[in-house]
């Protein structure tokens, strides 16, 4: 649509698309990092102890490199798809001081952006402004609260695996365990286990799902704020902070997901604007 501009969808894309590799790496570093901490159970030897508070501290670097990059790219993903939204919904551009200020931010080439530029990345056809903006956030609503539920159901699923694997390995170990070493593995495994519960897999969970039902309470706020004629563009910025913040508090949902799930999603979205535009006839 004339007018509205695409550049910050590209950038908001390459921008998230990196992130997301990163949060891959930086969840297996994850896995890592408690590892040497559980195996110094198993040893005695002082030459070994050494050598696993080296390779413990390896691992604490290599996360926090990870987790670094992985922030910076994250927060750029997010600084360009609030900078998308606004000025694809008001259909503005950004002032010469603040466009090299966003630019800057971004880690991807400009040329890279460029190529996933989408004009039909929305699918609002409306004037640029206000409703237009509306709009836009319960597109984005309607798609993350579906996503961050899926991410959470998935995360679920993968929670319970890893206790059913463990709780089968006790079961079968500990009435057997007749040496030392067999128990310190049993402790070894369970110490992993806590980690992993713990930290990045039941606290995203959690994130996911809070994600999910604040940004389908957002999907119904923007349905009734449609219906006023016309929509205070200062509503419709409220509406795309409190937005943009239950995204922001939220990790990046699970890899993979989206495009397992776009199709199923275009086709719901597809109902659900069909179902709106007979109400609205009716």
């Amino acid at each position: 649509m004339d007018g509205v501009s695409t550049k910050w969808i590209g950038y908001a894309q390459a921008e998230y698309r990196a992130s997301s590799k990163l949060r891959v790496w930086l969840f297996f570093a994850s896995l890592a990092l408690p590892f040497p901490s559980v195996l110094s159970v198993m040893t005695a030897n002082e030459t070994q102890l050494y050598l696993l508070a080296i390779l413990n501290f390896v691992f604490l670097v290599i996360w926090w490199i990870l987790n670094s990059f992985y922030e910076r790219r994250q927060s750029a993903a997010h600084a360009a798809r609030r900078a998308s939204m606004i000025s694809n919904g008001l259909g503005q551009e950004f002032s010469a001081s603040e466009t090299r200020r966003l630019t800057e931010k971004m880690n991807v080439d400009k040329d890279a952006a460029a190529k996933l530029e989408r004009s039909d990345y929305y699918s609002s056809t409306k004037e640029p402004g206000p409703h237009r903006l509306v709009e836009l956030v319960q597109e984005s609503a309607f798609y993350s609260s579906r996503l961050h539920t899926s991410s959470g159901q998935t995360i679920t699923i993968l929670i319970g695996i890893i206790l059913v694997i463990y709780a089968c390995i006790a079961a079968l170990a500990v009435p057997q365990s007749t040496n030392y070493a067999l128990m310190l593995l049993v402790r070894m495994f369970f110490a992993a286990t806590l980690f992993i519960l713990s930290a990045d897999v039941l606290g995203a969970r959690n994130k996911h799902l809070a994600c999910a039902k604040i940004t389908n309470e957002i999907l119904l706020r923007s349905e009734m704020l449609l219906e006023v004629d016309p929509i205070p563009e200062i509503d419709a910025l409220l509406l795309m902070e409190d937005y943009t913040s239950a995204i922001e508090r939220a990790p990046e949902i699970v890899p993979k997901l989206y495009g397992i799930k776009r199709d199923r999603l275009n086709d719901l979205w597809s109902e659900y604007t069909d179902g709106k535009k007979k109400g609205a006839l009716a």
